[in-house]
Order: C-alpha cells, then sequence, then structure tokens
C-alpha cells in the first residue's frame, strides 16, 4: 500500500529540505539533477532508498501512482513506497534503490546478442502493456491536468505539432528545413491519424527510466506520460529512441506487424512529432545550440533525425 500524503504546512524549497525532515541523518549521494533531481538515500547499513523530487506540477500524482500500480501487474516496476504531494503540483516521491544498468547502457553493447532480443520484447510487451492504462478524462491528447482534450487523434498531434513547432521554428537556421516541416504541418500533417485509434500510449519514454537489475529483471523506474492516441503513436514514440539502436530495426519489423503501409507512414511521422517535442524543451533553455541539440543520451543530434526522417517521409508521400 502506498503511502500518499500532503506535506505538512511549511513548504519545501527543494529536495534537501524535504529529507532533512522526513529522513533526518540519512547520508546522501546526488544521483541526477538534469530534469527532475534525484537523490539516493543512506539510512543506517542495510537500508537504501532514493527521493525524487517531481517538478511536472501537471501531472497528476495520483494518476502517476495508478498507472505504476496497473503496470506492475504485467511487468516489473520499481516500488513507490510513499508519494507526498505539495499545495503547488510537485511531489516527492520515496522508492527502494533498484542497482543495475539501465536500457540505454545494455544497448550500447552490440556484441551481446541475447541481451538485445530480450530488451525487444520486453520493449514491445511495454508498449503493449501501456494501451490498457487508465483514461484520464474524455478525448485525445496528454493526461495531464487541465490539459486540453480533443475530438480526434489528428487534432490532439496538430494541436501539439504546432505548439512545438513555435518554440522551434525560429531557433532553426536551416531555410530548407523550416520550409519543408512548415508545409508539412499547413498540410495537416495528411495521413497521422492512420490505423487504430483510441488506446492509451506511453507518449514520453526514456531508455535509461528502464534497468536490468543483477538477475536479469526489466524494470520500469519511472511511469512514462501517458496519452490517449493511435497505436501508431506509441510505436513512433518508442522508435524515436530506438532509431540508432541495434535494435531499432527488429523494434520496428516486430511493432508494426498487422500494420498498414498507411499505418506504417503514421507512425513514421508521429516519430517525427516526437522529435519535435525533444527540441521545443531545449529550444526555450539552449537556442543557440541547435545543431547539437540530442536525444537524452543519443550520439545522434536531432537534426539529423530529423533529417533523415523527412527523408524517409518524402519517400512515402508526393509532400517535397
Amino acid at each position: 500500500m502506498i503511502n500518499l500524503k500532503q506535506t505538512p504546512r511549511q513548504r519545501f524549497d527543494n529536495l534537501e529540505e524535504f529529507i532533512a525532515y522526513r529522513f533526518p541523518g540519512a547520508k546522501t549521494t546526488l544521483l541526477s539533477n538534469s530534469n527532475n533531481d534525484l537523490i539516493k538515500l543512506n539510512i543506517g547499513t542495510d537500508h537504501t532508498l532514493v527521493v525524487k523530487k517531481v517538478t511536472d506540477s501537471d501531472i497528476p500524482v495520483c494518476y502517476m501512482l495508478e498507472v505504476n500500480r496497473k503496470l506492475s501487474a504485467h511487468l516489473p516496476v520499481q516500488n513507490t513506497i510513499e508519494a507526498v504531494y505539495q499545495a503547488d503540483g510537485s511531489s516527492f516521491i520515496v522508492s527502494p534503490f533498484l542497482e543495475g544498468e539501465t536500457l540505454f547502457e545494455l544497448i550500447q553493447k552490440k556484441n551481446e546478442i541475447y541481451d538485445l532480443i530480450d530488451i525487444g520484447k520486453f520493449l514491445i510487451d511495454f508498449t503493449t502493456r501501456c494501451s490498457d492504462l487508465p483514461r484520464l478524462g474524455k478525448g485525445f491528447g496528454l493526461f495531464k491536468n487541465n490539459a486540453i482534450l480533443y475530438e480526434t487523434p489528428r487534432e490532439f498531434i496538430s494541436a501539439y505539432a504546432h505548439k512545438y513547432w513555435s518554440r522551434v521554428r525560429p531557433t532553426l537556421l536551416d531555410e530548407r528545413l523550416v520550409s519543408w516541416i512548415d508545409r508539412w504541418l499547413h498540410n495537416g500533417l495528411r495521413g497521422v491519424d492512420a490505423g487504430e485509434a483510441g488506446q492509451t500510449v506511453a507518449i514520453d519514454v526514456n531508455l535509461k527510466n528502464f534497468l536490468r537489475l543483477k538477475d536479469d529483471t526489466i524494470c520500469i523506474l519511472n511511469v512514462p506520460i501517458v496519452g490517449f492516441s493511435t497505436r501508431a503513436h506509441g510505436v513512433g514514440a518508442m522508435h524515436f529512441h530506438l532509431r540508432y539502436s541495434p535494435i531499432g530495426e527488429t523494434y520496428w519489423q516486430s511493432a508494426t506487424i498487422g500494420f498498414s503501409e498507411a499505418e506504417r507512414y503514421a507512425a513514421l511521422q508521429l516519430e517525427l512529432w516526437q522529435v519535435l517535442g525533444v527540441m521545443s524543451f531545449y529550444a526555450s533553455r539552449e537556442p543557440q545550440s541547435w545543431k547539437t541539440w540530442k536525444n537524452w543520451g543519443s550520439s545522434v543530434p536531432l537534426i539529423n533525425h530529423m533529417n533523415d526522417l523527412i527523408s524517409l517521409i518524402k519517400k512515402k508521400n508526393t509532400l517535397r
């Protein structure tokens, strides 16, 4: 049973303040401060936890915990021991510390074929299981507090694509790319909603949030951002992280079994949609560095990823 509660009257401005209040005397080690702070706690000699401050306050913590519970019925998921939320929407998540290698690290070991096959099977299973996750509201869109939900998947995908592009466009000093994306959006992202619609999909997936433990079990560390869209959206979102990995092609071929050519084309466009989403993250933080923006942990710049996808999309469409 997860202990979900609200913080006491005082407000904690950072993770250190919360830890000092909740776990006084614990030895701390900073594991990450890239997006959401993550700190390892050593309590005594044999008790180790991790505490994370979730600053993406528009993702309801209760929904995050429900997704955690649903996924754990089918796949190994890092337990949440305690979730404490504040009035401003931020929350502190306490979980057991797990040791292992991330899937991102494992995928780089190109000679370990057995591992790669297992990883590919796991990620396909994960993509499939996400379709059983609960909905948050009616309509198509991201499951966030106060998020707009749309009547069709095309409306949802188009609205976010335009939002992402409005942030990215002023920073890209490449007239050819800018012109192509302008026309792609102006033409309404033709075919982007092909195939089966009406299922929950993992929109934001990070391979560093999956861990292979010492017993070879693959465990989900962080629940992804979930939305209601098409099954092609879920495949495009995952393949975004795998395109340049040794299992990218294997994942694509397996995950798109039963897809029509139109649905595969939609998945390509939705991978490009993911590229725009991550670019928009960087555009507000490092606008001058657009040539070197990269997906989390990737060695390939996002601008190269965009070019490669546009070339593939052009081969399947008359958009030039």
